[in-house]
C-alpha cells in the first residue's frame, strides 16, 4: 500500500504542475493521434479453494509499465477518443495448502482498446475529465511451486471501465501528463485449474485495479 501512495501521489503532483502552465501562444488542442508511455500500479484480490478446502486468499500488488496510442475528436466542450495500450505488470502472491502444494499466482500483463468520453476545461480548454471503457485482455499464471504440477497460463478476455484527468504539461501544445484508474473485470472463477498430478483446485478473483500516471505526445 506504501507503494499505492507514492505512486498515486506522484501522478497527482505532476497533474498539478500543469494547472497553470499554460504559455501565451497557439492554444493546445486534444485532436488527433497521440501515443506515450505510463506507469502503473496494480492490485487484485483472489480466492483459492483445494480438495474443497478454502486456503488463504491470494493478495496480489505490484508496479508495472506499458505503452498507449490514440485519437481524439472535440467538438466545442466535448471530447470523444479511441485509445488501445499494453503493459506489463509484477503481481504475484503464493498460498500452501495443508502442506500438499505451494501454488503461485501472477499478472503479467494486460491489454486493452477502451473508448474515451470527456469534457473540456480550464481557460484555454488545455484539460479533460473523462470516462473510459472497452474490452481488456489479463495473462495470468498460476503454478504449483512444488514442481509436481503444471504452469497454467490462462488468458481473461473481459472489460474495463475507468475515468482520468488529462493536461497539457509546461505551457507545452504537444504535450500531456494523465493520472487514471481502471478497473479489469478479473472475476470469472477459474475451475479444476491442475495443482499437482492428482489434484485440481478452483480459483476466484474479483477483479484487478490500476491506477496509472502517463505522459503522451500530440501529433496534431
Amino acid at each position: 500500500m506504501r507503494k499505492l501512495l507514492i505512486t498515486t501521489l506522484a501522478a497527482l503532483s505532476f497533474l498539478g504542475m500543469s494547472l497553470n502552465a499554460q504559455a501565451d501562444g497557439e492554444p493546445p488542442r486534444f485532436d488527433g493521434i497521440y501515443g506515450g508511455l505510463f506507469s502503473a500500479y496494480g492490485i487484485m484480490n483472489g480466492t483459492f479453494v483445494y480438495n474443497g478446502v478454502a486456503q488463504p486468499d491470494f493478495d496480489l500488488d505490484g508496479p508495472g509499465a506499458g505503452v498507449n496510442a490514440g485519437v481524439n475528436w472535440t467538438n466545442d466542450m466535448w471530447l470523444w477518443g479511441l485509445e488501445a495500450d499494453g503493459q506489463t505488470l509484477g503481481m504475484q502472491d503464493t498460498a500452501t495448502c495443508n502442506g500438499a502444494c505451494n501454488v503461485t499466482v501472477e499478472t503479467d500483463g494486460v491489454v486493452t482498446a477502451r473508448a474515451r468520453v470527456g469534457v473540456l476545461f480550464g481557460e484555454d480548454r488545455q484539460f479533460a475529465a473523462y470516462a473510459t471503457g472497452g474490452a481488456a485482455l489479463v495473462w495470468l499464471g498460476i503454478q504449483n511451486n512444488g514442481g509436481a504440477g503444471e504452469k497454467t497460463q490462462p488468458v481473461e478476455a473481459t472489460f474495463t471501465v475507468g475515468g482520468g484527468i488529462e493536461g497539457y504539461l509546461f505551457g507545452t501544445d504537444w504535450m500531456s501528463t494523465k493520472v487514471e484508474y481502471l478497473y479489469v473485470g478479473v472475476d470469472l472463477n477459474r475451475r479444476g485449474v491442475l495443482v499437482n498430478t492428482a489434484d485440481r483446485g478452483n480459483f476466484g478473483f474479483d477483479g484487478l485495479h490500476l491506477i496509472r500516471w502517463g505522459l503522451n505526445i500530440h501529433f496534431n
